[in-house]
């Protein structure tokens, strides 16, 4: 399953109810229609985004079409005396590894714009996509085809939300995008450098994180400790607040309660409560407190920088329509309050 299933409705907007479950793994009646064309015959997309295939999972596609066949026909459409491929970029490149001489296909009819969006959707819907090549994709979505994100955000049947936080992603520096890219780091970690304006600093911060391994909880401690104008001194994987003599008066980790103690952090509860707020964090984009009290009871706490910002984050808490909003996240279930 994708792991936007809300970008289905958006192929529904380009495709009929038929060629939208071309991905799907079992055939289906409106396969009727399908027929056998030689995999020769058939041209790549030239509007294909993705440049590059795992051949591993190429392999084991190739494998699995050896023994079962191709289960869910490529579409295409008639370009001159063969076919152009509309979709199913994997299907034909494994049927080649395959050795297969034909492959079914359905044949449909769809002018150039028409094309690339739907060679940019099908892109953005693939399952192993990283949030930075999902924000490139979309960008290139609103490029080629003309659209606000707004509109953008409504062919992939997402949230406007949604759609503006990846992108916001597209506004960091480079390297720390390309780090996003090679999965040094992870979307969550670095997304907290946004609210920063000097590029400097975030990738002197950028740097740090990945030295030290910051969690995104201390990225944001990081970021809300320069922007509040305090001193602060970096040790390992702490993070040292100063005063304004320079002695420490706060750290990241290992904080000490009244009474000169550490304060446990190996509990279940404590476990449990560090996940729901690492979800939110990741979830929103911002810093989050779950500031637990007795009896299960407490409050959530979410910060923002701008008007702007809190109306993304107000659009992301209320989202009905996006699969990623946080209003229909599996681990909340419970009554909050901001």
């Amino acid at each position: 399953m994708s792991k936007h299933s809300g970008l289905g409705r958006g192929l529904e907007s380009l495709l009929s109810s038929s060629e939208s479950q071309y991905e799907s793994a079992m055939p289906t009646k409106e396969n009727a229609g399908a027929v056998e064309v030689p995999v020769e015959s058939i041209r790549p997309n030239p509007y294909q985004p993705r440049k590059t295939f795992d051949k591993e999972k190429l392999k084991e596609l190739s494998d699995s079409i050896k023994k079962y066949g191709i289960l869910q026909p490529l579409v295409v459409r008639k370009k001159g005396t063969g076919y152009e491929l509309v979709a199913g970029e994997r299907r034909l490149r494994a049927a080649k590894l395959a050795k297969l001489q034909t492959v079914p296909v359905l044949i449909r009819e769809y002018d150039e714009r028409q094309m690339r969006e739907l060679s940019l959707v099908e892109n953005i819907q693939r399952h192993d996509l990283n949030p930075l090549e999902e924000a490139r994709a979309i960008r290139e979505l609103m490029k080629q085809c003309g659209y606000t994100q707004a509109q953008a955000a409504e062919r992939l049947g997402r949230s406007r939300a949604a759609v503006a936080n990846l992108l916001r992603m597209l506004n960091l520096p480079e390297e720390l995008q390309e780090m996003v890219a090679n999965e040094t780091v992870t979307a969550g970690q670095v997304r907290p450098l946004l609210a920063l304006a000097d590029r400097e600093q975030q990738l002197k911060i950028g740097k740090a994180l990945t030295e030290h391994s910051w969690s995104a909880r201390t990225v944001e401690e990081v970021v809300k400790t320069i922007k509040e104008g305090k001193p602060l001194q970096v040790l390992d994987e702490r993070v040292v607040i100063l005063d304004k003599n320079g002695k420490p008066v706060k750290e990241t980790k290992a904080a000490s309660d009244k009474k000169g103690k550490k304060k446990s952090s190996g509990s279940v509860a404590d476990i449990h409560y560090k996940q729901f707020e690492e979800n939110l964090i990741e979830a929103l984009g911002t810093k989050v407190r779950i500031v637990s009290k007795n009896n299960n009871v407490g409050k959530i706490e979410i910060d923002y920088y701008s008007i702007d910002d809190l109306d993304r984050i107000c659009e992301l808490l209320q989202g009905k329509n996006d699969s990623n909003s946080i209003g229909t996240a599996p681990w909340l279930k419970t009554k909050f309050t901001v």
